[in-house]
């Protein structure tokens, strides 16, 4: 690909182009044959070509013809320094007939070569996408000074060694892809190799545990087998048991428990007393309120001052994050903000501003350089009228004053596009980052001040994982803490929550207020009253049979109360579902059943037994519970 853009572009009379083989994609002798070409078309007795590297802000060279036998191996030029420096940063040709004169010459290459350079021709090479990659240096014309021809000829020849520069370039660095492909292949297939390997082995122990799991499998299902037949004997024994106690409680035999024309035992007389009946849950204690305590940055745990499962008091300093990253962070924030203000300055003093200056003037001269070629050009036209000079002078003159128009045409717009950089928009946009500035520079300064942690209210420090605040971590000096994360959770100890479950049955018996009685084995002389502040509405999901969740609040405890409680304790809730301080409890051989009915016969003087309805209640082993037309002191007949 070299060879035939050198072939097409750069060939001379002699065919000297075969030199650009397929070795060209060498840049360093790619380099030496343009220099080389490039002295012989322009007859420049050296040349010299830079190429940029901007990683070192320098202009390197390690082809400079004639440097050869003095041992210069490459030449280096900072960036603004020397002839070539300068034209790489300005973008700008130099032309220089006496260099020595010019204080910009650097005469050191000279000094080391024994060669004397007296005239300069420096120019910048631009490549397709209109970056400065280098420049072309060109030193003493042999024979007169360069040229418009010269320079022609030189954007034909810089133009071919772009394209070959690039494709050099190109050539290497599809060649470092190719050597990168091969190196990431190989190791793909290393990689491949060991994963197959693993892959077998790890298929080989799940077999081994599949065969394990099988077996576990069996025994198990013999086992729940085993397990399920005494279940359903031990239930079958139970429904029967329950089924005959339900037939003499609730009455459901056809016989009548007591009836007339039946020998009566004797008599049972009426009494009131208190009954209740209370369900009997589970739980496990916990502080009655949480909080939270949540890093406010980004850092490093400096200082750990509290101990996880202690107490704590309101105010304590408990940690401290190390802000050295956030200072850092401060400080940039603060020069982009002082940055952003000097931007917002510069635009709204716009228009006094160098920049301003300098296009009108610039104006200025071409309205002045327009004026002149106007009267100039009248002056050339009555000169073609007298005859005295040809009408190509003339036509030349109107050409230059239609490019002096172009000019002064220019000179407006740049004008204007310099006085629209500071628009009205501009100053907005700017006055924006100039407030986001600010706010980020306070953003900061709180979130440094926020680096010390103090305890919110007193209480206990809860174990991270305890099942009381619902997860969290450890933390110690030198951990990583991220912004929101929760480094604490302290538990409000002026008084305690208790979380159970009920199942569906008897959930709708327990209501908000209930009172409840909470008592434990760890502490068995001491009785806790709280209340239910909690009903769930919803069963828990995956629980199997429905259970709902219930909360219980214990709001006040005694100092010797809260000596002997603590988190995570188990206790026992007696939940008082129901209470009649006034109960008819009358025993079960009193009561009888007709046509669904419940009955009891109320003794009535020396008539005959009276028989009274009854609506029945709660039941027990000995006794039930009725309402109806009997009161304390009334006797009725027993069987």
């Amino acid at each position: 690909m070299v060879k035939r853009i050198y072939t097409g572009h750069l060939q001379s009379e002699d065919e000297k182009d075969d030199e650009f083989d397929d070795s060209s994609a060498d840049l360093e002798s790619l380099l030496g044959l343009i220099v080389a070409r490039i002295s012989e078309f322009i007859e420049a007795e050296r040349t010299t070509l830079f190429l940029y590297d901007e990683d070192r802000g320098e202009l390197w060279s390690k082809v400079a013809e004639g440097t050869e036998k003095h041992e210069i191996k490459e030449i280096r030029i900072k960036l603004g320094k020397g002839i070539a420096g300068t034209v790489m940063k300005t973008g700008e040709s130099i032309m220089i007939h006496d260099a020595y004169s010019d204080p910009r010459f650097d005469r050191t290459i000279d000094e080391k070569s024994g060669f004397i350079t007296r005239m300069i021709y420096c120019r910048p090479l631009i490549d397709s996408r209109g970056n400065r990659i280098g420049v072309i240096q060109l030193l003493n014309k042999k024979s007169g000074d360069f040229s418009d021809k010269d320079n022609k000829l030189l954007d034909a020849l810089c133009s071919q060694a772009l394209i070959a520069i690039e494709n050099a370039q190109l050539y290497h660095h599809v060649k470092v892809l190719r050597e990168a492909e091969i190196r990431l292949n190989e190791e793909l297939k290393d990689k491949q190799q060991k994963l197959q390997d693993s892959f077998l082995r790890i298929e080989q122990s799940n077999n081994e545990l599949k065969a394990g799991i099988r077996r576990e499998s069996l025994v198990r299902s013999f086992v729940l087998l085993a397990v399920a037949g005494i279940v359903c004997g031990l239930g079958f024994y139970a429904y029967s048991a329950r089924l005959n106690l339900a037939n003499f409680i609730e009455f459901s035999s056809p016989e009548p428990v007591v009836s007339p024309g039946e020998s009566y035992s004797g008599t049972h007389t009426v009494a009131t007393r208190t009954l209740s009946s209370s369900l009997y849950l589970s739980g496990t204690l916990a502080p009655f309120n949480t909080i939270h305590v949540a890093s406010a940055l980004d850092g490093k745990v400096s200082e750990i001052h509290f101990e996880y499962g202690g107490y704590v008091e309101k105010g304590t300093l408990v940690a401290r994050i190390d802000t050295t990253d956030l200072q850092v962070q401060h400080r940039e924030a603060q020069a982009d903000l002082i940055r952003a203000e000097n931007e917002l300055n510069r635009l709204k003093n716009w228009e006094k501003r160098q920049e301003v200056t300098d296009a009108r003037r610039a104006l200025l001269r071409a309205r002045m350089a327009l004026e002149k070629q106007q009267r100039d050009l009248k002056d050339t036209e009555k000169l073609l009228g007298l005859g005295i000079i040809p009408a190509s002078e003339y036509e030349s003159a109107t050409e230059q004053l239609e490019s002096i128009k172009l000019d002064f045409q220019a000179s407006e717009e740049s004008l204007e596009t310099t006085l629209d950089e500071a628009n009205e928009e501009s100053i907005r946009i700017a006055d924006f980052e100039v407030k986001n500035a600010q706010l980020k520079v306070q953003e900061l300064e709180q979130m440094i001040g926020s680096n010390e942690i103090y305890a919110p209210i007193s209480g206990i420090i809860i174990l991270p994982g305890s099942g009381l605040v619902g997860g969290g971590k450890y933390f110690g000096v030198g951990d990583d803490v991220f912004r929101g994360d929760v480094m604490l959770s302290i538990g409000d100890m002026t008084g305690l929550r208790i979380d159970s479950n009920v199942d569906e049955i008897d959930v709708h018996k327990i209501r908000n207020d209930q009172a409840v009685v909470v008592s434990g084995e760890a502490f068995p002389n001491m009785k806790l009253n709280g209340r239910i502040s909690y009903i769930s509405s919803q069963a828990l999901a995956g629980s199997g049979s429905p259970i709902f969740e219930i909360s219980v609040d214990v709001t006040e405890l005694t100092p010797e109360e809260r000596g002997i409680i603590r988190l995570g304790m188990t206790v026992d809730l007696d939940v008082e579902v129901y209470r009649n301080d006034t109960a008819i409890m009358i025993p079960l051989e009193t009561v009888f059943m007709e046509d669904g009915r419940a009955y009891v016969l109320k003794k009535a003087g020396a008539a005959a037994p009276e028989r009274v309805a009854v609506t029945t209640g709660i039941t027990n082993v000995e006794s039930i519970e009725v309402e109806g037309e009997i009161a304390a002191g009334d006797e009725i007949f027993m069987r």
